[in-house]
């Protein structure tokens, strides 16, 4: 087991190598540069902006001097501000992971519980109209979502607001701010997991062991909890790592449409204002973050499956 994750860690590097390296390459071959926003800025600002942050330099020179000062585990300057990329990317981070965790734990908690209960009850009403929902579920993005929200539960009943979500510990002490914002991101992954679980239920539901459980004579809920559940989970598992780490990376249009001041805002306003040291930074975050996410879903193969060995 060491063997195998020291094995993962190391590829890691030549993959967020490449990640890093096409993230870079493509941000100089889009049209413009970083200032033409600031067309009140003389030529020769300009110029000493360019010297300061490299960009007179040939493009592979700036990519050497970037990875050069990455090695150091310097992410550069933010070109708005002035400030460092990894003191935006804590700042936002607080919120970010705040709400990828709590639309995860909303998502995978109805997700396994739905596609459950619908496979038990198949082919009935409740299987029918869980199927329906999770099929529109799965086929609306999440800005459409978060669009219905605020026009039925802001605009016209007043339920929630719009914006208002700045600190984590919001989720606790106005956890009204943050339901349409959760809602809208755990939609899709809700919808996904309760298709795979339902299909992963269904399959475990008819294997030997589970006839020999009821046989015995063992009550449902134990043969369900104790036997289905546990072996239906190991597909499951592999989607929640994935799954986890989307939902944090994938909330650039939640953040952006709800005015929340986490990282995947600061994502989008950095492509808008083309803060080449922005975009770097956080697409090497979340690069390391899904990197992270798979590792951890792969080892866990082995605890949840004592059959799973790695050599």
């Amino acid at each position: 087991m060491t063997g195998y994750v020291i094995r993962r860690l190391l590829w890691m590097i030549p993959v967020l190598f490449f990640v890093a390296a096409i993230t870079f390459f493509l941000m100089h071959l889009v049209p413009g540069g970083p200032w033409d926003a600031d067309r009140k800025l003389p030529p020769g600002a300009i110029a000493n902006l360019n010297r300061v942050y490299n960009l007179d330099k040939p493009v592979p020179v700036q990519f050497a001097l970037y990875m050069k000062n990455l090695l150091r585990g310097d992410l550069g300057q933010s070109f708005r501000g002035d400030r460092a990329v990894t003191d935006r990317i804590m700042d936002g981070l607080p919120i970010t992971v705040a709400l990828g965790l709590a639309s995860f734990a909303v998502g995978t908690t109805l997700g396994i519980a739905l596609g459950t209960v619908a496979a038990l009850r198949q082919n009935s009403w409740v299987d029918y109209v869980t199927v329906v929902i999770s099929t529109l579920g799965a086929s609306m993005p999440s800005f459409v979502v978060a669009t219905f929200l605020i026009v039925t539960f802001a605009v016209k009943l007043h339920w929630f607001p719009i914006i208002g979500w700045r600190e984590p510990m919001q989720l606790f002490t106005d956890p009204k701010v943050a339901v349409m914002p959760i809602i809208a991101l755990s939609m899709r992954e809700t919808a996904f997991l309760t298709r795979v679980t339902r299909a992963s239920v269904l399959e475990v539901v008819r294997q030997d062991y589970i006839r020999t459980a009821r046989a015995k004579g063992l009550m449902e809920r134990v043969v369900v909890l104790r036997h289905l559940i546990k072996n239906a989970l190991i597909p499951i598992l592999t989607l929640l790592g994935p799954l986890l780490a989307a939902l944090v990376t994938g909330s650039f249009i939640i953040e952006y449409i709800f005015s929340i001041p986490g990282i995947g805002r600061a994502f989008v306003d950095a492509v808008v204002q083309r803060d080449y040291g922005m975009i770097m930074g956080t697409t090497l975050f979340y690069a390391t973050l899904v990197a992270f996410a798979n590792l951890v879903v792969d080892v866990l193969y082995g605890v949840v499956d004592p059959r799973i060995r790695f050599s």
